[in-house]
């Protein structure tokens, strides 16, 4: 007789958890040994989940420190970032007082609220940090600096602005540059604590995460364990003391499947719990080989095991639990956990299955699990958007903000992307190339210039919509391509502000690398944020420029010339270098405007400037002085030079045919120009005297007949041509 058929099925199905429950006629001190064995495993599981728990509560006070840590250090980080924020702003403020040279009130009140500030988050960051002791010399720092910006403004008020440059320029502006520097200084080391506590506070998070279902798994098991232990008692002291019609009156009445098979896999009990699970009546079942309710998978290695069972003898399978699929009768499966039994009669030996039906705490544990995946991909996605936003917060320079943006955003290990990537912007409806990572030349020589629709980032432009290829090498939107450029995947993110896409962020991924909803609404997420960034550096940039420059030509307007000049006279009467100024004016411009209208007069003045422009160094600056007066400050030029230079001007703006709307013919421009040179004689104090030289030189180059240079001379006046 083949014995252990069934035993050998559930051997190949896997689990080696023991649960034995042995029908057999064994003494009393059998019983008693398998009651010790189970009170130590049970004594072991206890203390082996209190082990645990202990583990799992140290790191939960670790990791609540860290988070503090984390917090204390973001706090600092921003202080920081407050004090060189108030710096620059004050120093903008100083700035323009010295252009003005002023100081009116509703700046003064601005000014203390600044330096209220400033005093508040220094003190904030001692208290928080006070064994520090950058923080106090940058506190004293500060204090220096109040004190040398309140000599500078008094000086102002005075009148006595040659004085408050000094000032500005030997005390102000180095203990200006001493703060800033120890306050970015201050900010990068917080930030990379924050960063690193709350790194550490992830990882601990998920080992925590992952200890918490190790105990409540074993929690489980050793329920599940003890609920089968005391079945399998039970079911043992019924089956010693009772008769087997007593036995089969017990298991009609279980809720566990329970079926009896013999030595050849034929099934010779089947109570009402296996009809609920099966779907088989006991007619149906009694006497069917028991490969009926095993999915056809396992039968072939339910075979090999009896055929082994036969020729050897195996037994190790009896008392094991395992878990494996049941098939109904309606052909569906279900997962299944089964106890297997050996037992001797009269008639043979005989093997009896409790079945118990897993079907629940399957779906429990994949609910477990999925929700286990969820948080951690939560906690992930969370920690790439606090990364991303921090490096944004960080400056409001555009280049900088795009450069460290774009950097942060492809080492994230999040996002799972590769070590290339770039941020184009927006103008015009066309794509400029502004920051970029992993790049060849020849790559770069075809992106600086993208139209909307064109390729991958043009498309996303032009609908505003995350695009993703799987491997742009196939993909024919993917039109633009390079020598040696290789098989990559792309995720293309528009950078939206107030639904406006400002610039397109592209990225390399692996071929064949899938996004799914998830990871694209963080994209979505990171290029909200991103944009917004972009547009605000955008407005401050837009905003500076406006405060210094001259709308219609761009040329500096005079209070950048104010500025400029004072520190290019101080730096010449230093160094004793040469200086000139150029004083230029169109000749005849209001007949000019007075026939073609001012519109073309104003057209006029932007050609004239960019005509100066084109003629000057690097180093020379050009302004609008007002009208159709310009001005140019030559540094370390002396006034044969400037003469040189303001003779091409002017013979090649007179030969140079302007043709605007109602003259058929080219009209032709002179003008006039005043060149003054700075004296090695002259005070501090005598750097508008300068343009006043410059000024009578062309009022005298006017008066002379125009279309000429004319020299100041401090003590005659000669004409050179």
């Amino acid at each position: 007789m083949q014995s252990e058929n069934f035993v050998y099925y559930v051997f190949f199905i896997g689990g080696n958890f023991h649960l034995p429950l042995r029908m057999t006629t064994s003494s009393e001190r059998k019983r008693e040994i398998v009651m010790k064995q189970k009170n130590k495993n049970q004594i072991f599981a206890v203390f082996f989940m209190a082990a645990i728990m202990l583990a799992i509560a140290a790191m939960l006070v670790v990791i609540f420190s860290l988070q503090r840590s984390a917090q204390e250090a973001d706090r600092g980080e921003h202080l920081s970032n407050l004090i060189t924020e108030n710096c620059q702003s004050l120093n903008a403020l100083e700035w323009q007082a010295i252009a003005r040279g002023q100081i009116e009130p509703v700046t003064m009140e601005i000014i203390e609220e600044q330096r209220t500030v400033i005093d508040e988050s220094l003190a904030s960051l001692i208290q928080l940090y006070p064994d520090e002791t950058k923080l106090s010399t940058m506190q004293l720092d500060f204090e220096k600096y109040k004190e040398a910006t309140d000599e500078e403004f008094e000086l102002i008020d005075a009148g006595r602005m040659p004085e408050a440059m000094v000032i500005d320029e030997e005390t102000v502006d180095p203990l200006f540059d001493q703060l800033t520097d120890m306050a970015t200084e201050t900010s990068n080391a917080l930030h990379e604590k924050a960063d690193s506590s709350s790194r550490t506070s992830y990882y601990l998070i998920s080992l925590t995460g992952v200890l918490t279902v190790i105990v409540t798994g074993l929690l489980l098991l050793l329920y599940t364990h003890t609920q089968r232990r005391n079945r399998q008692i039970r079911m043992e002291k019924a089956v010693l003391t009772l008769s087997e019609e007593r036995f089969r009156s017990v298991a009609q009445s279980a809720n566990e499947a329970i079926i009896t098979i013999n030595e050849q896999g034929r099934v010779t009990y089947w109570n009402s719990s296996a009809t609920n699970m099966f779907g088989y009546e006991e007619d149906e079942a009694l006497g069917q080989a028991v490969l009926f309710i095993m999915p056809e998978r396992y039968r072939e290695g339910y075979l090999a095991a009896m055929k082994r069972l036969a020729t050897t003898g195996e037994k190790k399978i009896i008392g094991k639990t395992v878990e494996f699929a049941g098939l109904r009768k309606d052909g569906s499966e279900f997962p299944i956990e089964l106890s297997v039994s050996r037992w001797q009669a009269q008639q043979g030996t005989f093997f009896t299955a409790i079945i118990h039906d897993i079907s629940d705490r399957k779906q429990v544990e994949k609910q477990i699990a999925s929700q286990s995946k969820a948080l951690e991909q939560g906690t992930l996605q969370l920690s790439a958007l606090f990364e991303v936003g921090l490096t944004i917060s960080g400056t409001i320079e555009l280049q900088r903000l795009l450069d460290h943006a774009l950097s942060s955003i492809v080492r994230s290990e999040v996002l799972k992307l590769q070590h290339k990537g770039g941020i184009l912007l927006e103008n015009e409806n066309r794509l400029t190339l502004a920051s970029h990572i992993g790049h060849s030349e020849a790559f770069l020589a075809l992106h600086q210039n993208i139209g909307m629709g064109e390729c991958l980032c043009g498309l996303a432009l032009e609908t505003g919509e995350i695009l993703v290829s799987d491997d742009s090498d196939c993909d024919d939107r993917h039109t633009i391509r390079y020598p040696g450029m290789k098989p990559h995947g792309h995720v293309i993110v528009p950078l939206k502000a107030m639904d406006k896409v400002v610039g397109v962020l592209y990225l390399y991924t692996i071929p064949g690398t899938r996004v799914d909803d998830e990871k694209k609404k963080l994209f979505a997420t990171i290029g909200g944020q991103l944009g917004v960034a972009i547009e605000n550096a955008r407005l401050f940039e837009k905003t500076k420029e406006l405060s210094l420059h001259d709308p219609l030509t761009g040329l500096a307007n005079r209070n950048f010339m104010n500025i400029e000049l004072r520190k290019t006279f101080a730096m010449a009467r230093r160094a004793k270098r040469p200086l000139s100024l150029i004083m230029l004016d169109l000749d005849h411009f209001k007949q000019f405007n007075d026939t073609y209208g001012h519109p073309a007069g104003d057209k006029l003045l932007v050609d004239i400037a960019a005509i100066i422009v084109s003629i000057m160094r690097e180093t020379d600056l050009v302004v609008r002085y007002g009208g159709e007066e310009f001005l140019i400050i030559l540094p370390e030029t002396d006034s044969s030079s400037a003469v040189r230079i303001a003779e091409r001007i002017r013979t090649t703006i007179m030969q140079t045919g302007f043709l605007y709307a109602g003259n058929v013919q080219p009209s032709h421009i002179t003008v006039s120009q005043g060149v003054a040179t700075y004296d090695q004689t002259m005070k501090v104090d005598e750097e508008d005297r300068i343009i006043v030289m410059a000024d009578e030189a062309l009022y005298h180059a006017k008066t002379s007949g125009r279309n000429r240079v004319e020299v100041y001379g401090r003590n005659k006046k000669r004409a050179a041509r």
